[in-house]
């Protein structure tokens, strides 16, 4: 908890708390032990690699991902991995044309979808 806050930080510290104690409950009904701890293991050396903790507020899931997926590329390479499934790519087999055009499609519906929601 930063000095700088003082108890003013405890309430989200506490909630913070009750959401990772519920987010591990959830991954053991989903990951077995062993990618509980690979898990573990590689939020491990992210903290290491990234020792200011402002930047976990700065960290998005799938930069997150990949940085961790990135420290140990071998073992996350290996079938069963939990950070396997970051290498997945839906759009890999197909020609580089479709490729592009598939990927146009989908960020044009985005777009659609996101201007229609500013519209009200």
């Amino acid at each position: 908890m930063p000095k700088s806050f003082g108890d003013s930080a405890k309430p989200l510290l506490e909630v913070c708390r009750s959401a990772e104690t519920g987010i591990w409950a959830l991954a053991a009904l989903i990951l077995k032990p062993e990618q509980a701890e690979e898990l573990r293991r590689g939020i491990a050396a992210w903290f290491k690699s990234h020792p200011v903790t402002g930047n976990v507020v700065a960290a998005r899931s799938v930069g997150f991902a990949a940085e961790v997926t990135g420290e140990d590329k071998e073992a996350s390479a290996k079938p069963g991995s939990v950070f396997n499934f970051l290498s997945l790519d839906p759009l890999g087999g197909l020609d580089p044309a479709v490729r592009e055009m598939t990927q146009a499609r989908l960020f044009a519906e985005r777009a659609l979808y996101v201007a229609h929601g500013c519209r009200g």
